[in-house]
Formats: structure tokens, C-alpha cells, sequence
């Protein structure tokens, strides 16, 4: 979400319909589904360079790498990154998406890993750094 004087506040949205799972570890986000998102920019600039497409929303930026039935999603600003074009440099020379057996990991530009195991009648598998999370339902 984002603040525009001109436009007021604007949302990136995304339609999946069916079940899917999120993992979020701050600002790293796994999205899977049961079918390939459609995922709704706001009036932003966008760029693909390979399969990862980047926004830059001025003070914050976005790197969305999709794969079947899903994306992974990975936040920078001026905290992480000097300037757009120094996070998009670090995101496409190390960050990282794959699959290992029924999950997909994500490591980050900065190297923390987000990794996700989406589960049919329960809660999903999250994996932190490596840590798998554990939740009270």
C-alpha cells in the first residue's frame, strides 16, 4: 500500500482464487496457490529483467519473481539499499528462488532465507533462516 497525493492510497492486489499459503519473514514474502496469481500493480514503474519483475515506487522497492502457482517477494528501501538500481543488482546477483522437493525457499539479497511448504487440510510449513516456525492454532 502507498500514499499518492494525486490518487490517495493505492494497493497492490492479488487474485488467486482457491486455497494458498503465505510465509512472511520481514520483508521477504512467499505467496502459493492453487493456481498462478494475477498480481494487480498500483500506477508504478515496472521492469523485467529476466523472470523478476522489479517496481520502484520511489522510496520503496520491489522485486516479485514468480513461479508456478505462485511469487516470492522481496522488499528494499534506503534501510537495505543504497538506490533502486543497487537493489536490483543485489537481487539479481543473490537472491535466489528454488524448489527443494514440495517447498519453495527464497534467500534474500541480503541472504536471509524464506522457505515454504504449503500443506493441503493444514496450516503451511514455514521455514525462517533455516528454523522451522511453529504456530498455535
Amino acid at each position: 500500500m502507498r500514499w499518492r497525493a494525486e490518487t490517495g492510497t493505492e494497493q497492490l492486489t492479488i487474485e488467486g482464487g482457491g486455497d494458498h499459503a503465505i510465509a512472511q519473514f520481514e520483508n521477504l514474502l512467499i505467496w502459493q496457490g492453487e493456481a498462478s496469481p494475477i498480481i494487480n500493480y498500483p500506477s508504478v514503474s515496472t521492469h523485467s529483467i529476466g523472470n523478476i519483475i522489479f517496481a520502484d515506487n520511489n522510496a520503496t522497492w520491489l522485486a516479485i519473481t514468480p513461479f508456478a502457482e505462485g511469487f516470492a517477494l522481496e522488499v528494499g528501501d534506503l534501510q537495505t539499499h543504497p538506490n533502486f538500481e543497487a537493489f536490483q543488482q543485489a537481487v539479481l546477483h543473490q537472491a535466489q528462488l528454488q524448489r527443494i522437493k514440495d517447498s519453495w525457499e527464497y534467500q534474500s539479497s541480503r541472504g536471509k532465507r524464506l522457505r515454504l511448504q504449503r500443506q493441503v487440510d493444514d496450516l503451511p510449513l514455514i521455514w525462517r533462516n533455516g528454523v522451522l516456525q511453529t504456530f498455535s492454532q
